[in-house]
């Protein structure tokens, strides 16, 4: 029990460092500097993390950079997806939905950790991810569905916020998944070492890369059936 205590205090400690960071830049500064943070943890990812799980023999991102697949890649993987979210914060309608895709991912992960670690029996795919079980994704989905019903207008019905948490929940734990089918073709267990606790930043947006999709091409949707207005920014 100490070791799973210390890591994650290690990783309450960065995440609560993190969001109180993320929060102030999302809410008080122009959104340009959020974007621009974006656009800084896609280029660290695409030079630091992703080449030795891409290419774990030779992780040398001058060699991958002279691949037209890995840009391929990288820009179907990561790229894209981080342009949707910029998309999305450049508009001051849907603003709000950037930080509900956060609040979401961050949510369903940390509570699926926690779940999983305390609770976890059944194991969701041992030979992808040896310590993700099924009990974690029960609780990264109520982690989910709860933000979605408190959120939700008088009007929204409760199975329609069951089927959106379900979509998202599922989404969440692909990206997961995905990511840690790279890690074990790489040998590694996490993406890098940058956040304490959690790893580097592919480990902590993993989830966010599968989500980005669902909530860009529903955008009008979600903004008709959530209250968003406490999610305004301040500038």
């Amino acid at each position: 029990m100490k070791p799973f205590c210390s890591v994650f205090a290690q990783r309450l400690i960065t995440g609560i460092i993190g969001s109180i960071l993320l929060g102030a830049l999302y809410f008080y500064a122009p959104p340009l500097y959020f974007s621009l943070l974006i656009v800084a943890v896609g280029l660290w990812i695409t030079v630091q993390e992703l080449p030795p799980l891409v290419s774990p023999e030779n992780p040398s991102f001058l060699l991958l950079a002279q691949k037209p697949l890995y840009w391929g890649f990288t820009a179907y993987y990561v790229g894209i997806q981080l342009y949707l979210l910029i998309r999305l914060n450049h508009d001051p309608a849907t603003q709000p939905l950037v930080l509900l895709t956060l609040l979401l991912c961050f949510a369903h992960d940390g509570a699926a950790y926690g779940t999983g670690k305390l609770f976890g029996r059944f194991l969701l795919a041992p030979k992808t991810s040896p310590h993700k079980t099924w009990e974690g994704c029960l609780g990264g989905f109520l982690a989910v569905w709860f933000i979605l019903f408190y959120l939700s207008k008088e009007t929204t019905s409760l199975l329609l916020i069951f089927l959106i948490a379900i979509c998202i929940s599922v989404a969440a734990t692909m990206g997961d998944l995905f990511e840690s089918y790279l890690k074990r073709r790489a040998h590694v267990k996490d993406s890098g070492t940058l956040l304490p606790g959690q790893g580097g930043l592919l480990d902590r947006i993993d989830s966010i890369l599968f989500v980005i999709p669902l909530i860009y091409f529903a955008q009008n949707f979600l903004l008709s059936i959530l209250n968003l207005n406490c999610f305004n920014s301040v500038l």
